[in-house]
């Protein structure tokens, strides 16, 4: 039912405004909304998603992007996305802001302005908007078009680092899994490195994966430290239920020193190749997966000049044949021989995929190389 007391001018306002409750439902939305998407009053509030109520795209955006921001930082800004109404869809800018009481009840406010051009999402998003029906199998195109946008969107370049990535599906699944990775700058001089793995598969995984993804990047921050994130990320997954069970190992590489301070949520170990010595798994800093939130830890190991280190699924070492130890041996001792000046992850990821057969999971792996404090910017 609309909010008791709501002014005149909330019915008569010229943009569309909306009050949802914490999980996104519709509870109160002013004349101008409903007649953009032609709906009733009792067909909308209560018990309509805003979600519903978007084309497939902005279905998506919210679902990954803004829902996870505005649990995160309380509020975002004019966003384009596009209202499914009678006439088509009509694109519009979406403003909202989280507000909590005393009581712990939770409710959205949002603002919904027409826009004068076609609306513009990340591009992340846009192969999945092009591909979005509503059958299995358009579905699914949906998902591997959003997992393969995600995945693909540009890692930081810096004359004091590379980092290089791959990502392989899973051979006979039709739907994607939940693997991811992710590469940026927490500030200047520290490096984010991430690779997740969500539990199920196809479009449910996807998206849990972008929220995910995202809700690493907003709770990051100068200071924060791998233990630290992990517990915010604790926090979100326990509010919005989504990504429980999932797994992240996170490092912050400090560039000026090579100092690397990591923590495993229930992840397999990075593995550093120095570029002298022996390889080394990092089992330090491990905790379990996220959504249980108890005694996050992290731990610390320095990097030489040129030294390489990666982060991977467990696609890439896991068989039914052979124990996960054994797995984990054969990915360093290709490594080893695979990885350096003529080598490269794609050679790497393709020599322990080529005897996987055909019940072989989706495969990520971010290798990242750090050039050491004296290499010119």
């Amino acid at each position: 039912m609309p909010t008791p007391g709501r002014s005149h001018a909330w019915d008569v306002a010229p943009v569309a405004l909306l009050q949802l409750a914490a999980d996104g439902t519709i509870l109160d939305a002013n004349r101008m909304f409903l007649e953009w998407v032609g709906r009733a009053p009792q067909d909308v509030l209560g018990g309509t998603r805003l979600s519903e109520l978007l084309s497939v795209g902005g279905r998506i955006y919210w679902e990954t992007h803004l829902s996870p921001l505005l649990h995160m930082q309380g509020r975002i800004d004019e966003v384009a996305v596009e209202l499914r109404g009678p006439d088509g869809r009509l694109p519009v800018l979406l403003s909202a802001r989280a507000r909590s009481f005393d009581d712990g009840a939770a409710v959205v406010d949002v603002a919904l302005s027409r826009a004068t051009e076609r609306s513009r999402y990340e591009r992340e998003l846009l192969a999945a908007r092009a591909a979005a029906d509503t059958s299995a199998a358009q579905k699914a195109s949906v998902a591997h078009e959003l997992q393969l946008a995600l995945l693909t969107t540009n890692l930081p370049t810096d004359d004091r680092f590379r980092v290089v990535t791959e990502y392989r599906p899973g051979v006979q699944a039709l739907e994607v899994g939940g693997d991811w990775y992710d590469a940026f700058l927490v500030d200047d001089d520290v490096l984010a490195l991430v690779v997740g793995d969500v539990v199920g598969r196809g479009l449910h995984a996807a998206t849990a994966m972008g929220q995910l993804r995202s809700a690493v990047r907003a709770v990051a921050g100068p200071g924060v430290g791998p233990a630290a994130l992990l517990e915010r990320v604790d926090r979100f997954v326990e509010r919005t239920a989504v990504g429980f069970m999932a797994t992240i190992a996170y490092a912050e590489v400090a560039l000026d020193t090579g100092r690397v301070r990591y923590a495993c949520a229930g992840h397999l170990p990075p593995l550093r190749f120095p570029a002298t010595g022996a390889h080394e798994f990092l089992w330090e800093g491990r905790s379990t997966p996220l959504g249980f939130g108890s005694g996050r830890v992290e731990a610390e190991v320095t990097l030489g000049p040129e030294d390489l280190l990666m982060l991977y699924t467990d696609g890439l070492v896991e068989r039914r044949n052979r124990p996960l130890m054994a797995g984990l041996e054969v990915l360093a001792d290709a490594g080893a021989a695979i990885l350096g000046p003529s080598g490269s992850v794609r050679t790497l990821v393709t020599q322990l995929l080529d005897h996987a057969g055909d019940e072989r999971d989706d495969v990520c792996a971010l290798v990242m190389k750090w050039w050491g404090p004296d290499r010119d910017r």
